[in-house]
């Protein structure tokens, strides 16, 4: 299975829609950043989608298909600059199991910011997924120094590569002493 959009262009790694369909999330709740064609096709996998979006048109978009198709698990907002600091931000980010982090490279926030967010207030054992780390290297960077991955790699409709990324229990810091033998 592929995720597409629609001009037929491949927007997530197909292995990692087929690994996120497989597992078992159906009392789960995503929070994505950054809205698009994998919202409506989350609200089929998770209990609740809860997506924030930052451009209007894409806003506009995401809520047109939400109304549309009649989703009652999908929660649209929108966010500014300052989302880092909102009550309700930081009240979904402590309750979500899972997180996408893949809004827009020109968005108000970086996805490297909002890596760091998630990692110092999400619940201990949530998974985040992080799409196109090879664009987003500080991003992917501070995740894997921080925790076990899963990368997925494919082809994306320009003849380049893309990777979605699962990270998933920290690990730890402690240093181990090599000895000399």
């Amino acid at each position: 299975m592929e995720l597409i959009n629609n001009d037929n262009k491949i927007l997530l790694c197909s292995d990692f829609i087929d690994w996120i369909s497989s597992y078992s999330n159906n009392k789960k709740t995503l929070l994505e950043i950054g809205s698009g064609y994998s919202t409506t096709f989350f609200s089929n996998i998770f209990d609740k989608v809860v997506s924030y979006e930052d451009y209007d048109d894409w806003f506009d978009k995401i809520d047109n298909q939400i109304k549309n198709n009649n989703l009652k698990n999908i929660y649209l907002n929108k966010f500014d600059k300052n989302i880092l600091h909102d009550t309700k931000f930081m009240s979904n980010t402590k309750n979500a199991d899972f997180f996408l982090i893949d809004n827009s490279f020109y968005s108000k926030v970086s996805r490297f910011d909002f890596a760091k967010f998630i990692h110092n207030n999400k619940k201990e054992n949530s998974i985040i997924i992080l799409d196109n780390g090879e664009y987003n290297i500080d991003a992917y960077e501070f995740l894997r120094e921080n925790y076990y991955c899963l990368d997925f790699i494919c082809d994306r409709y320009d003849n380049r590569f893309t990777q979605t990324t699962v990270f998933f229990k920290k690990r730890q810091k402690e240093k181990f002493k090599k000895s000399l033998i």
